[in-house]
């Protein structure tokens, strides 16, 4: 299941996952996204703030150039998530995410404005 925090475009982003779950050979959704306020999910207003911390961190590993001031979470957040979380082998086995090429991205272009 997929719970949302109020969004601009939640109408137009409930209506694409209900049509995408219906495509054949397609990832597919089981049930359609759930909105909830997170002023009064304690449990979801926390869920969005480790998001924010896990995605800034994520791209300081892979572009600390393009975003210095996220080391700051890094050096405030990194050891107590990476004491915390628990490690699958599945997850161990891949590699650390890289920069893409310009090859790589010029691919998913032509890929999504078929």
């Amino acid at each position: 299941m997929i719970f949302m925090d109020d969004h601009e475009t939640r109408t137009q982003i409930v209506k694409n996952a209900i049509y995408e779950m219906h495509q054949q050979q397609k990832f597919q959704l089981i049930e359609a996204p759930i909105q909830v306020d997170s002023k009064l999910y304690q449990t979801i207003q926390c869920a969005d703030w480790l998001c924010a911390i896990y995605g800034k961190i994520a791209f300081y590993d892979v572009e600390p150039d393009s975003k210095p001031d996220y080391e700051l979470f890094k050096r405030y957040f990194g050891n107590r998530i990476a004491q915390a979380q628990k490690r699958s082998n599945v997850r161990n086995s891949f590699p650390r995410p890289r920069k893409p090429t310009e090859e790589a991205l010029n691919k998913l272009v032509d890929k999504f404005q078929k």
